[in-house]
This record gives structure tokens, C-alpha cells and sequence, in this order.
């Protein structure tokens, strides 16, 4: 699971697009401020999707097929 979620990391992102500043931002959410700009950059490139966690758990199932 994802330390942080999407909701949150949608309402960082907005908050930066609309006032900038990597280093405010990230100060007032209390996240460091690469986070904030990863985050930006992914949304900017995806959409919504790019806050999605980027790992994907496989069922039990799809484990034992792949053995």
C-alpha cells in the first residue's frame, strides 16, 4: 500500500499547479519537495492515473501459474 493516497497526492498537485513553488508546497503538506515534483511531472504526463502506485500485486493464482 502506498504511504500516501491519491486523493492527497491530487490535492498536493493542484495546490502546486496553481501557485508553484516545489519547496512551499512540500513545506505546507510537510512531504519533501521531490515528491511534490514527481508527483506533478507524473500527473502532467498520465493524467489521474499517474498517481496511481506504480507496483501491482498479483494474486495468489497468477503466482502459482507462473511456477
Amino acid at each position: 500500500m502506498s504511504k500516501y493516497s491519491k486523493q492527497f497526492k491530487l490535492k498536493v498537485v493542484k495546490e502546486f499547479l496553481k501557485f508553484g513553488g516545489l519547496k512551499r508546497v512540500g513545506h505546507l503538506f510537510e512531504i519533501s519537495h521531490s515528491d511534490v515534483r514527481k508527483w506533478a511531472l507524473a500527473y502532467q504526463a498520465h493524467g489521474h492515473s499517474g498517481l496511481n502506485p506504480s507496483y501491482q500485486r498479483h494474486s495468489p493464482e497468477f503466482k502459482v501459474q507462473v511456477l
